[in-house]
């Protein structure tokens, strides 16, 4: 519809990771659930969410980094 929904202050969202660690490979997997509160609650909606990797990528360099080397 045009909406910033992040930017809306009626919208909540939730983030899972999914972090798998095996020898020398690390995959995450974000999942991203939003909800749309403009106001009765029987008008709220669920919104439907991708990650566009920007999320994996943080939570990778910050694990990466918490490593010995």
């Amino acid at each position: 519809m045009g909406i910033d929904y992040l930017k809306d202050k009626r919208t909540s969202t939730r983030v899972a990771f999914g972090i798998i660690a095996a020898d020398h490979s690390l995959t995450v997997k974000a999942n991203v659930q939003g909800e749309y509160k403009p106001g009765a609650v029987d008008q709220n909606i669920t919104l439907t969410c991708v990650s566009r990797g920007v999320l994996e990528q943080d939570i990778i360099s910050k694990i990466l980094g918490a490593l010995p080397h």
